[in-house]
């Protein structure tokens, strides 16, 4: 047990260190979450589409009502 303890110390003591320094990102480099970026514009295009998408499935129901004409 004793020994378990320790190494989750460890574990913990060595990322209270890699927290403290600081973070260089050079300019003109992207981030390390570009990834990240990447996929939550993806999914804003996925959503923007199909809201197109209802939309104009929406419009056509309205013209083809013939209870609202």
């Amino acid at each position: 047990d004793k020994d378990a303890i320790a190494a989750a110390l460890a574990r913990v003591k060595e990322k209270q260190a890699q927290a403290t320094q600081p973070i260089v990102i050079k300019a003109g480099e992207r981030p390390d979450n570009s990834a990240i970026i990447a996929a939550r514009e993806a999914r804003k295009a996925q959503a923007r589409a199909k809201q197109a998408e209802l939309q104009q499935t929406n419009d056509a129901a309205t013209v083809a009502d013939p209870r609202k004409t």
